[in-house]
């Protein structure tokens, strides 16, 4: 049986999941990343030079640990459609 914090995580998971990007009006509006990367009018983190050390990317790490600033790693090498593609891979 799995413990309560492991529950708790699969909880948070679900949570975040969206059915459409940020940009395309998924996600929670609130989202401060969202909020920020709308103000910096940019597509998303990954176009902006702090999201390595950014405390508003901070809620992803207890459910992601450091996965999501490699993923955002590697947008900014390949671009959003490269990296799509390989998720589907």
């Amino acid at each position: 049986m799995p413990s309560a914090s492991a529950i708790e995580v699969l909880g948070a998971m679900v949570r975040l999941r969206c059915g459409r990007l940020c940009r395309e009006g998924g996600g929670n509006p609130g989202c401060k990343a969202r909020v920020c990367c709308q103000k910096k009018n940019i597509a998303g983190c990954w176009e902006c030079g702090e999201f390595e050390t950014c405390a508003k990317l901070d809620f992803l790490k207890p459910i992601h640990e450091d996965e999501h600033l490699k993923n955002l790693r590697k947008i900014k090498k390949q671009g959003t459609k490269a990296f799509v593609s390989a998720q589907k891979r």
